[in-house]
């Protein structure tokens, strides 16, 4: 089972931070970008290596700082990384019907 994030026990009390930044991203022309996705894109990049006595003021801190361009460069390379995984997984898929068609 995979060890859950330290700052898991503060994402219900970060919700207001993050529905301001949520709101905002959504003022600068990006509706589509959610709380959950901030919050992900947050404990994948920001905190990968974080602080298990992080302050509350320091992690909303960083979610504050949080950049449309940070953001987007996350998102860019998690779905080029899922692409590829994707295109892994329908090459092994193929190999399976080979035989069907020899």
């Amino acid at each position: 089972m995979a060890q859950q994030h330290p700052y898991e026990k503060y994402r219900q009390e970060m919700h207001p931070a993050l529905k301001s930044k949520q709101e905002e991203f959504e003022l600068l022309g990006y509706p589509e970008i959610t709380e959950e996705d901030i919050w992900r894109c947050l404990i994948q990049k920001k905190w990968k290596k974080a602080n298990a006595e992080a302050r509350q003021y320091e992690i909303i801190q960083d979610i504050m700082q949080l950049k449309v361009s940070d953001y987007m460069n996350y998102a860019t390379t998690a779905a080029l990384i899922e692409g590829e995984s994707m295109k892994k997984d329908i090459a092994a898929g193929l190999e399976d019907f080979k035989d069907l068609f020899s």
